[in-house]
């Protein structure tokens, strides 16, 4: 189950970012409304986004026959209105090569995670202390990113000159998630087949056997692109 919402949520975030935060690490001259541009782009596609997944909600949870996973999205799907904070913020970080700020960032919001996590598992809150723990690093991301970068979110009509950054954002956006769902499909499929018990396990090997591989190469893509830029 875990494993399946993780998978939603994440191509949710894809989505609504829609490489807006790449096309303002690579656009040449950034206005000084850009950001807030990009913001209220990527707010709007959080919020139609987040409705439909209040409208496949219930639809996912019938497919799959896992009794309460409608609910589950629902608070899992919150952390897309943080992703719009979040993308701009790193993407102004990228500009400026700050990848030490951005690695601090996510240390604290792993550490945060891992401690709630941890803390609602053992009073029983059962897979709910995935969901919060989720929630929380997200949460704790963008308040510290904001901090690091000094831009806090305010909203500007996007207009036609946001056109720009919407059709670069939508090539990237678009190739992520085509992959995204290809490398993700055998989850839904053997969750479908197997039950939670056979996903679960499927899930941890898959996991251990590419570590190392995403590790690497997230490092290197992550610092390769604004550098490129």
């Amino acid at each position: 189950r875990g494993r399946i919402d993780a998978v939603e949520t994440a191509a949710g975030e894809h989505a609504a970012e829609a490489g807006i935060g790449r096309a303002l690490v690579h656009k040449e001259d950034l206005a000084e409304a850009d950001p807030a541009r990009a913001f209220t782009l990527c707010l709007l596609l959080s919020a139609a986004l987040y409705f439909l997944l209040l409208l496949g909600a219930a639809p996912a949870e019938r497919w799959l026959e896992v009794p309460g996973l409608a609910s589950l999205l629902i608070v899992l799907g919150l952390v897309l209105w943080l992703s719009p904070i979040r993308s701009v913020a790193l993407a102004l970080l990228d500009r400026e090569q700050k990848i030490l700020s951005q690695a601090a960032v996510l240390v604290l919001a792993s550490a945060a995670q891992s401690a709630l996590v941890l803390a609602l598992a053992w009073n029983g809150a059962g897979y709910w202390a995935l969901a919060a723990g989720a929630i929380a690093a997200k949460l704790t991301e963008a308040l510290t990113l904001g901090v690091a970068c000094g831009w806090w979110p305010r909203l500007a009509w996007p207009g036609s000159e946001a056109w720009g950054l919407a059709r670069y954002g939508l090539y990237i956006s678009g190739a992520s998630l085509l992959w995204y769902f290809y490398s993700n499909a055998d989850f839904a499929v053997v969750g479908k087949m197997f039950g939670e018990k056979g996903l679960g396990f499927y899930a941890l090997a898959f996991q251990l056997m590419s570590i190392p591989v995403q590790r690497l190469t997230g490092g290197v893509n992550q610092v390769a692109f604004p550098v490129f830029c």
